[in-house]
């Protein structure tokens, strides 16, 4: 009987004392509203970063001291099969945007638009990427031109992206 009135008293004291949902922005106002559950979010120091569906598309925002940011479309257009890529290389967000079937873009962000790049355009498809032991990021790409694998590294820059 004991654990049934601290079951009761843990539930009533959670409820009295959760906090209350608040809405910072509607980033797709009217009754269709947006999706964001199935998409990676990522925290780098004070901004967190998240991907809206608004009716097929997908937007990456930013969230800083309670301001919402669309940073960029990552995809327009048909995006249920595109995957959403993040990775976390020298304390940016870097991303990969499409830009049709044929095109992948790399960029990079700092969690606003003026800090916003690109690195890379591609003419195929993103299958991976990752940071090695010596500074450097790793793209495992799909030439849809030439059809074959390739490998570029990248020290975060358009500059310092080779093949």
């Amino acid at each position: 009987m004991k654990s049934f009135y601290l079951i009761i008293f843990v539930i009533s004291f959670c409820t009295l004392e959760a906090q209350t949902p608040v809405l910072v922005k509607d980033i797709n106002p009217g009754p269709l509203g947006s999706a964001v559950a199935n998409f990676p979010h990522f925290q780098i120091d004070d901004v967190i970063y998240f991907v809206g569906d608004i009716s097929g598309k997908r937007d990456l925002y930013s969230i800083k001291d309670g301001e919402v940011e669309m940073i960029s479309q990552i995809c327009s257009g048909s995006c249920s099969f595109f995957e959403v890529f993040f990775l976390r290389f020298q304390n940016k967000l870097h991303f990969v945007k499409r830009i049709d079937s044929k095109f992948n873009q790399l960029w990079s962000t700092d969690g606003t638009v003026s800090g916003t790049n690109m690195i890379l355009d591609y003419p195929g498809a993103f299958r991976s990427f990752g940071v090695g032991n010596n500074g450097k990021v790793y793209l495992s790409l799909y030439n849809r031109n030439s059809f074959k694998d390739e490998v570029y590294i990248s020290d975060g820059t358009a500059a310092g992206t080779k093949k």
